[in-house]
């Protein structure tokens, strides 16, 4: 993603190898626009966000975040 032209290029901290990172930025600045167009709009998304599916894949997300920490614990980088 870092690669590609567009708005992304100036959030990218990272090889294009990880776009993960280069989404959160963009979610936030779609969080911070649903806040400019008043609290209903702001209320919708939180609405959407609140729907179970999106409840599963922050858990999943949750789980890898853990399971990688304990992987570089685990298998620490020597050299």
């Amino acid at each position: 993603m870092c690669a590609a032209s567009g708005w992304f290029v100036g959030f990218c901290p990272q090889p294009p190898d990880r776009p993960c990172l280069d989404f959160l930025p963009g979610l936030h600045l779609i969080v911070l626009n649903k806040l400019t167009e008043g609290t209903k709009a702001y209320d919708d998304f939180v609405a959407f966000v609140q729907l179970p599916l999106i409840k599963v894949g922050e858990l999943t997300l949750i789980a890898a975040v853990v399971l990688h920490g304990l992987n570089a614990v685990y298998y620490p980088q020597v050299g």
